[in-house]
């Protein structure tokens, strides 16, 4: 009788508890090194994110005050140089209100027209100049408002009335826009867009905790007037990753980390601003010169 001789070349049970445990190890390896992977890309488009929206924040109040043609600030000065580290901590009293113009003559205009500049409830003693800006305390911006030029569409006026050879415009931004401004035509090919005239726009940044917002008024151009309306602010928000610290008391307020220097012998203005957004920091600052050299202060300073 012959004997069948079989082959027996599977695998052990213990070689398979082995190749299991190892392949296990190797897929354990992997997706630790695939997590760990993505985890450093999201993190480090986060802080593309925060960095991009930070400078660019930085850039858009650079450039404004830049072409300033004039300036008002409120804000809170202090002697205490708040740590924003940490956002929220309680930095205790809120500290006074203050407003910083170029003139007297400016001074009493924001008195007698506060709407114009959101200046409602400052009077004599909180207005000050910026040729008395203190350099020994810390001034925090609450609302930083600046006159920018910008060209003239005549079609966006939609008080304009047509005259021979010109335009009577009332001016918004006047003491109760009572006055008229006369605006030539422009012979041109291009109608009224082409018109060489400029008119005044007023952004105001407003700084409320995390936020910045931004606001646009116009002289002439009030049908393209951007200026909040109602509690939702939502659509004039401009930034949500700054840091603050909040303060309590008479008039508590979170105040947020944007800082103001102001040279006015020089005709030049600094912005600092601390982000803190998804966990990480970064910091903006500089002293920007401003073209016009009586933004600072009037001819009479």
């Amino acid at each position: 009788m012959k004997k069948n001789n079989k082959d027996n070349s599977g695998f052990t049970l213990i070689e398979l508890i082995i190749a299991m445990a190892v392949l296990a190890f190797l897929m354990t390896a992997v997706g630790t090194l695939m997590g760990s992977s993505i985890a450093s890309h999201k993190k480090q488009k986060a802080e593309i994110q925060v960095h991009t929206s930070a400078q660019e924040t930085y850039n858009q109040l650079t450039d404004s005050i830049m072409q300033a043609k004039e300036v008002v600030v409120i804000g809170y000065e202090s002697g205490t140089a708040y740590d924003f580290s940490v956002p929220g901590v309680d930095a205790g009293a809120t500290p006074t209100i203050v407003c910083y113009v170029k003139s007297k003559e400016m001074k009493q205009f924001i008195i007698d027209n506060p709407s114009i500049y959101g200046t409602n409830g400052l009077g004599d003693s909180n207005i000050r100049l910026f040729t008395e800006f203190s350099s020994d305390k810390t001034f925090y911006v609450k609302q930083l408002s600046i006159m920018n030029s910008v060209p003239l569409d005549v079609t966006a006026a939609p008080d304009a009335q047509s005259k021979t050879g010109y335009y009577e415009i009332p001016d918004a931004l006047s003491p109760g826009g009572a006055e008229i401004v006369k605006v030539d035509i422009a012979t041109t090919a291009s109608g009224l867009n082409a018109l060489n005239k400029y008119d005044n726009v007023i952004k105001t940044y407003t700084f409320e905790g995390t936020n910045m917002y931004l606001e646009k008024k116009y002289s002439f151009m009030t049908s393209l007037n951007d200026t909040i309306t109602g509690a939702d602010k939502d659509p004039w928000l401009y930034n949500d990753g700054l840091s603050y610290v909040s303060t309590t008391g008479t008039g508590n307020a979170d105040i947020s980390a944007c800082t103001l220097k102001v040279d006015a012998k020089n005709g030049a203005m600094g912005i600092e601003l601390q982000f803190n957004n998804k966990n990480m920091t970064y910091t903006t600052q500089g002293m920007v010169n401003i073209r016009n050299s009586y933004v600072l202060k009037g001819k009479d300073n």
